[in-house]
């Protein structure tokens, strides 16, 4: 079910504005969530966390259903995520606008449009 709604996805066109915003300062009109958690010290914990992050591991423990188009958060992957159980769910769907080059950029920031 999730994958049949990713086939169309990679060439729609965005549903707002600020394509790409996530890599400077964030947008206004936006609900900005900041969350800190010490996850350990050190470059491998850094280099860690964020492969999870993007390859959608972090997604899948969370309890999502992601369907990508790439095996990670490359630029221009699409991503339809499905929160729920069994046939019963939300769809999300996101494309990544670009791939952080570093670890420290991976673990990124997160909006929702108010």
């Amino acid at each position: 079910m999730v994958g049949a709604r990713v086939g169309p996805l990679p060439g729609a066109e965005l549903t707002y504005p600020e394509r790409g915003a996530t890599t400077g300062s964030l947008p206004a009109g936006y609900r900005h969530v900041r969350r800190r958690v010490l996850l350990g010290h050190g470059q491998p914990v850094l280099e860690t966390a964020a492969a999870v992050v993007m390859s959608w591991r972090m997604h899948r423990h969370a309890g999502l259903r992601p369907v990508a188009t790439a095996p990670g958060a490359d630029a221009g992957a699409t991503v339809v995520m499905c929160a729920g159980w069994g046939r019963v769910g939300v769809l999300a769907a996101c494309r990544s606008a670009a791939r952080p080059s570093t670890a420290t950029c991976a673990l990124g920031r997160l909006a929702r449009r108010d």
